[in-house]
This record gives C-alpha cells, structure tokens and sequence, in this order.
C-alpha cells in the first residue's frame, strides 16, 4: 500500500515576512518532488523549508500539476511538509502575524528565538514590526531569561537562554504582562489545557478555534 506524501506550497510577501497564499498538493512517491528540486532523496528533510527559484516552480507545476501563483511580484515561494495544524479549520497565526495585527484582528503576537541567537538569519521579524514599534501603533517589550532558571537548557552542549518578544496593538499592551506571567507561572506549575486556552485567547484566537487546537493536541498525545 503506497502511502501519500503531503506539502504545502506558500507565497510570502517579502515586505512583511507573512504567507499571504498556500497551496496544498501531495505526491505517492517522494523521488518524484525531489526529481524537481534536483535533490537526493536521503537529504529531503520535510520538516525544512526550501525556497523555490522560477525553475523549480516550473518543474513542479508541469510534472506534478500543482497549480502555484506567486500572486505579487515582491513575494518569495517555499515548499514545506504539511504539519498537524494545517488539519485545523481554521489558519493558524503563525508566519501571519504582522498582516493580521495590521488588519487589526490580531491584538498580540508573541516570538520566542535562543540568545545568543544560532543562526545569521533573523528569527523574530523584528525588522517589519520596528516601523510600526517606532511610530507607535504597537508596543514591543522583549524579556531574556538565563539558562540557569530552568526556562532554557542545555543546547549543542553549551547552555543557552531564551528570548522572548512581544507586539501588541498599543491598546492591548496589557496583554503582553499576561502573557509573561501566564508563561513564568508554568515553569513552576507545568503546562495544561487551562494555560493553553488562556494563550489562545490572548493572542487573538476564538474559543472554537482555542476547542479545536486543544482537541488536536489531545489526540496526538492520546496517540
């Protein structure tokens, strides 16, 4: 019995780092997508992302009939594996942040990256938001939090501290001191479905959506 191998193609508008379109498609053998993407099958990884040049897209949207638009002309194209949440019925935040809290719908986004960061590449967006940080439509607060304290471990053999920041729509600042406490609160007490509605509900998301999540996260663990 062949089993089916599912991705998704997303567009992402350059100025603000968000997917802006998906497109889903899956393939019954690997070799093939990797056929066009001129890469070896044993190095595929699909928990990666790949950016697609015009070349790849062509190759993918003749060969496997996957119909990619890249919908603006400052936009980027990368193909990645489907995850849990692509199932929800709903899209998730994340990697839409920044157009959603513009469109006002979205009252708090919350990143979290390792310090010293262990990439040259920018974790955290904070190079989209700083515009609007500076002109004051939203409020930026970012806390460090050591090693040491039991927030952040042992990484690559070295210990590592976590750095968390967060934006706020400027009349949702509060949110940002719940959600800090809400998290240092879980260090000590450990993390349940109660701290998980409360995220949910402070980063924007609708209690439908906060049953949906929880019920997913309750099933994988049930697994």
């Amino acid at each position: 019995m062949s089993t089916s191998h599912r991705f998704i193609i997303e567009v992402v508008d350059q100025k603000t780092g968000c997917v802006i379109d998906e497109v889903p498609f899956e393939v019954d053998r690997l070799e093939l997508l990797c056929a066009q993407l001129m890469i070896n099958p044993a190095a595929f990884d699909p928990g990666l992302h790949y950016e697609l040049d015009e070349d790849d897209i062509m190759r993918i949207k003749t060969a496997l009939k996957v119909d990619i638009t890249r919908g603006q002309s400052q936009s980027s194209i990368y193909l990645r594996g489907r995850r849990p949440v692509d199932d929800l019925p709903y899209k998730v935040h994340t990697n839409r942040e920044l157009i959603l809290m513009l469109a006002r719908s979205k009252p708090l986004a919350a990143y979290v990256e390792d310090h010293p960061r262990v990439t040259v590449h920018e974790v955290i967006p904070e190079s989209a938001f700083e515009p609007y940080v500076v002109s004051g439509r939203f409020v930026k607060r970012e806390k460090l939090y050591p090693g040491s304290d039991g927030v952040a471990g042992v990484r690559n053999g070295a210990h590592r501290s976590i750095r968390r920041v967060l934006y706020a729509q400027r009349e949702e600042a509060w949110r940002i001191d719940a959600y800090l406490l809400l998290h240092e609160t879980a260090v000590y007490s450990g993390w349940n479905e109660g701290f998980e509605r409360m995220e949910g509900t402070l980063l924007g998301y609708e209690q439908w959506q906060n049953d949906a999540y929880i019920e997913m996260t309750r099933a994988r663990r049930q697994k």
